[in-house]
């Protein structure tokens, strides 16, 4: 009985332990951005951004100017923050290690806001096989896969993600989330683009404008965060804005 107690504890540890080894280690990165009077601001969209390319995370402040993105890869980032009228605030070569939770914190009265995201690179296309070769030039496209949940990591269905040329040129694109929080938009061309996700019930994420430049894959994972029904007035009361008023001339 002995033995077989024995054995049967190093099978659990052994399958642990391969269960283990199979996932794959992920990181985390939170913070705060802060307006002036160093209060948070609510509904600013986040997103860390893979340098190596194929990889979007994203998410929004809450009500309290917090954001918290979970499940990263390990790897280098740029994180950034979109103001109103598509400023941004952006801090790069953000390095995410596994067990490690990041803190990256945004001050936009001292963090000085650029005017262009980094570059947002698909993971490059395998080269079509020889029956493609035989029948012609497959175009060169993108895909993007999005996978929606909220901040409790419940699947969103229902949410659309909609890729919207900049200056109107070509085709609107856009998807439906499915009961698994999951769509893809296919035959992407290449070029820049107003990327936004609505959900009913959550704030709206949007990002752009996004340059995609190279044929490929493109996941984007996003944490929607409710929309705060608990402060007065409205998300723009609390952002800072994109063309501060000059004072009156006296």
């Amino acid at each position: 009985m002995r033995m077989k107690t024995l054995a049967l504890g190093i099978a659990l540890g052994l399958a642990a332990v391969s269960l283990a080894a199979a996932q794959e280690p992920v990181c985390q990165v939170n913070g705060t951005v802060l307006g002036k009077d160093r209060k948070g601001l609510p509904g600013l969209t986040v997103a860390a951004i893979m340098e190596t390319g194929g990889v979007i995370y994203g998410t929004s402040t809450d009500e309290d100017g917090h954001y918290a993105l979970k499940g990263l890869k390990a790897g280098s980032y740029s994180v950034v923050v979109v103001l109103p009228g598509n400023l941004v605030s952006r801090k790069d070569a953000i390095r995410l290690r596994p067990l490690f939770r990041s803190i990256v914190d945004f001050n936009l009265t001292s963090d000085a806001p650029g005017s262009s995201l980094p570059a947002i690179t698909p993971v490059a296309a395998p080269p079509p096989d020889a029956e493609q070769a035989a029948g012609g030039r497959a175009e060169a496209s993108i895909s993007v896969t999005c996978a929606l949940s909220g901040t409790d990591r419940a699947p969103t269905p229902d949410a659309t993600l909609v890729l919207t040329p900049v200056e109107g040129a070509g085709r609107r694109r856009q998807g439906r989330t499915d009961s698994a929080g999951m769509c893809v938009v296919s035959d992407v061309p290449p070029g820049d683009y107003h990327m936004s996700v609505r959900a009913p019930g959550f704030i709206t994420w949007s990002l752009g404008p996004a340059a995609m430049k190279e044929p490929g894959s493109l996941k984007v994972t996003l944490l929607l965060v409710p929309f705060p029904m608990n402060f007065e007035g409205t998300l723009e009361d609390k952002l800072v804005p994109a063309d501060p008023i000059p004072p009156a001339t006296p």
